[in-house]
């Protein structure tokens, strides 16, 4: 039996990425092109705490780009 659980959601909501960030006590998320390991990016990126690259968000898509690196850069 298999233990893995996926999810896929959507982000498309600006002002409720930048009202949890308040929340959560993070920057403020900033809007533009963001260099990821590999890839360069474009959305609002949002730097969590002890995470080498943002976690950035294409709200006219949805869509959610970020790297840790298998953990390595963030957890």
């Amino acid at each position: 039996m298999s233990h893995v659980v996926q999810i896929q959601t959507q982000v498309r909501d600006a002002a409720a990425v930048r009202a949890g960030c308040k929340r959560l006590k993070l920057d403020e998320p900033v809007e533009g092109e963001m260099k990821l390991y590999s890839e360069t990016v474009t959305g609002l990126a949002v730097q969590l705490r002890d995470w080498r690259y943002p976690v950035v968000f294409k709200t006219e898509t949805g869509e959610t780009k970020f790297d840790n690196y298998k953990g390595h850069w963030g957890k």
